[in-house]
């Protein structure tokens, strides 16, 4: 109901929302709990709804705050596609993560914030990578086998996180 009421909202027909509701739901791994309300879902599920009706929307500006927060490898990689894809069609996304593996790996531009104030802004290596040999064209630098993506997700018990906050620009 999450999602199809926001498409609604919108100004989406009804048929149009409920089949846009299904298909993102179901790129979200929330197929099967669409009668469930928001507070029976798990965090992690609950994360992946308010990400998926965010982004069901297709805005043209979209701010996400830790939405791989809690994921497996697995939902990680998929909620980074999903900006990705958005990104590509011309959304602006500004995204704040304290991973700065996965800034480094899905942002444009890095903003590093430090007590509240900017304290550095520089281009990600990704934008280096697609001057590099064996660029993809999917837009992201080569990535790391799938066994390797446990040390790429996000997690909270994460060690190798700086703890500061990043802010990640994509455009």
């Amino acid at each position: 109901d999450e999602v199809e009421y926001s498409l609604l909202v919108d100004g989406m027909s009804a048929d149009e929302a409920a089949e846009q509701a299904r298909r993102t739901l179901e790129r979200f791994g929330l197929d099967g709990k669409e009668s469930r309300h928001p507070y029976q879902l798990s965090t992690g599920q609950k994360r992946r709804l308010s990400v998926a009706t965010a982004m069901a929307r297709q805005p043209a500006v979209l701010l996400l705050d830790e939405p791989t927060f809690g994921q497996d490898a697995r939902n990680t990689f998929a909620i980074l596609e999903m900006c990705e894809r958005l990104r590509r069609a011309g959304t602006a996304i500004v995204m704040v993560t304290h991973e700065m593996r996965i800034a480094e790996q899905a942002a444009t531009h890095i903003w590093e914030i430090r007590q509240g104030q900017l304290a550095t802004c520089m281009a990600s290596p990704r934008l280096a990578a697609r001057r590099a040999p064996g660029f993809q064209e999917n837009g992201y630098p080569p990535m790391r086998a799938e066994d390797e993506a446990k040390e790429f997700g996000a997690r909270e018990d994460n060690k190798e996180s700086s703890g500061r906050p990043y802010a990640e620009v994509r455009s």
